[in-house]
C-alpha cells in the first residue's frame, strides 16, 4: 500500500503469467490514476470524464477504461467522443469530411448531422512521418544552405 494524496492506495503488481491484457489494464489503471491525483490534482470521484477516443480504438481497450474509471476510480460518469467528430464541432459545422493527417497513418471519416459514417472510414499508411522524410530528402538533394549574415550580438 502506498500513500498518495492522502489516500490510500492498493497497487497490483503484474505476475508473470499474466496475459497482455491484465498487464495493460495494470498499467492503464496506473496512468489514469496518476492524471488525476499527480497531474490533475483532483478527486476523481468529483469529476465527470469525457474521453475523446480514435474511430479505431479497440473495444476492448473502451470497456477497459470505463471498467477502470467506474471500479476502481469511482467517477460519476463517462462519456465517449470521437475525436473527428469533436475537431468538426470545434469549427461549428455538424456535417464534413475530416482527415486527420497523424504521425503514422491519416484518417478520413465523412460526418453527417453529426453522425459519424464509420463504415465509410478510409486509412492510408501515407501520414506525417512519410512526408517529414520526403521533405528531408528534397531539402538535402535541392537544398541552398544561406550562412545567418548581420546577427546583432549581445553585449555583455
Amino acid at each position: 500500500m502506498t500513500l498518495r494524496c492522502g489516500i490510500l492506495v492498493e497497487r497490483r503488481i503484474p505476475q508473470r503469467k499474466q496475459s497482455r491484457r491484465e498487464i495493460l489494464e495494470v498499467k492503464l489503471e496506473t496512468c489514469l490514476r496518476s492524471v488525476f491525483h499527480d497531474s490533475l490534482l483532483t478527486d476523481p470521484k468529483a469529476r465527470k470524464v469525457i474521453l475523446v477516443e480514435h474511430p479505431l480504438l479497440p473495444l476492448y481497450i473502451k470497456d477497459m477504461m470505463a471498467r477502470i474509471l467506474f471500479e476502481n476510480l469511482q467517477v460519476p460518469s463517462v462519456s465517449f467522443a470521437s475525436s473527428h467528430l469533436l475537431s468538426l464541432l470545434a469549427v461549428g459545422r455538424i456535417t464534413g469530411l475530416v482527415i486527420d493527417c497523424g504521425h503514422l497513418e491519416s484518417v478520413a471519416l465523412p460526418i453527417f448531422a453529426a453522425r459519424p459514417l464509420f463504415p465509410n472510414l478510409r486509412t492510408t499508411p501515407l501520414a506525417g512521418a512519410r512526408l517529414t522524410s520526403h521533405l528531408r530528402a528534397l531539402l538535402l538533394l535541392f537544398g541552398t544552405y544561406l550562412p545567418p549574415t548581420n546577427i546583432p550580438q549581445c553585449s555583455s
